[in-house]
């Protein structure tokens, strides 16, 4: 039969309260213990018991996941970040911030405090870009920026992104993402593929074959007419897929950011192997995301 202290440790336990020894330890170890681990654990852990949760809400936890050049971030908001705590810096940036002029969006991952970019079609370079014959640049309400590029009509289509490897995350791969949409109009971006190149400092990174429109196969169906279907199998390459906000994404390729470093990455979307005519690409801008 359970005794009355037994019972009351079990109480406590089921009430939060049950950190045991763990409780007893000063808040200031708790909180360079958790400031050790991630963000993720520490969220988790502040449902332990009223100990770690006090010590998950301490500014020496949150001032170890801020990025080193948090200051400069900072400086560089398109608005002024007014917070009260370290802690709520971090979950403002995790929130997404305007920076560099609002040319740019910066956010952190919420379980790694990673740094994400998205840098808007504004800062990319784009062939014929600033000839209204071929590219126009219009609002679209549910755009994150002022402005997206839409493709009129080109037979050489390229777009480039150029970051620095210190505007993001040491020790971490990195994917790039082109954010875009297709116009009801859209034509000539399905086949032939295109080419994405990235490079880290010049040298190449990645290489791969995109289609920015998923092109349709012809088949014989079941009553012996015409069909359409994706292609599968070998003949498959990347293809834009859906994302929640109501735009697409097409995974562009990968690289990695090394420790210390500072080198110029440099993202190419070519579409000039067949100069046939191509419209209704709408650039909305690139992301870089720390892979999965």
């Amino acid at each position: 039969m359970e005794g009355p202290e037994a019972t009351k440790r079990r109480g406590a336990a089921a009430s939060g309260g049950g950190g045991g020894d763990v409780d007893r330890m000063p808040e200031d170890c708790l909180s360079l213990a958790l400031s050790l681990t991630t963000p993720l654990d520490v969220c988790r852990s502040s449902a332990v018991s009223s100990a770690f949760l006090s010590a998950a809400k301490s500014d020496m936890v949150w001032g170890r996941f801020l990025p080193p050049d948090c200051q400069g971030i900072l400086d560089r908001s398109a608005v002024p970040v007014m917070v009260s705590s370290r802690r709520e810096l971090y979950f403002r940036l995790c929130d997404s911030i305007l920076v560099d002029g609002g040319e740019k969006i910066l956010w952190l991952e919420k379980s790694t405090g990673k740094k994400c970019y998205m840098l808007s079609a504004r800062t990319l370079q784009i062939i014929w870009g600033g000839d209204n014959r071929y590219w126009t640049w219009v609002s679209v309400p549910d755009a994150r920026f002022p402005e997206v590029a839409e493709l009129l009509s080109v037979c050489w289509l390229e777009v480039k992104a150029c970051i620095s490897s210190r505007e993001l995350s040491p020790g971490t791969r990195y994917g790039a993402y082109l954010v875009m949409r297709l116009s009801p109009s859209s034509s000539g971006l399905a086949d032939p593929p295109q080419e994405v190149v990235i490079s880290v400092e010049g040298a190449p990174s990645s290489t791969r074959r995109v289609h920015l429109q998923e092109p349709q196969r012809v088949s014989s169906n079941s009553q012996g007419g015409p069909s359409s279907q994706a292609p599968q199998g070998s003949d498959a390459v990347c293809v834009p897929r859906e994302r929640g906000d109501g735009w697409m994404e097409l995974e562009m390729g990968d690289f990695f950011v090394e420790a210390g470093g500072e080198e110029l990455v440099e993202v190419w979307l070519r579409g000039w192997q067949s100069l046939h005519w191509k419209s209704g690409l709408i650039v909305h801008g690139i992301e870089f995301r720390p892979m999965p």
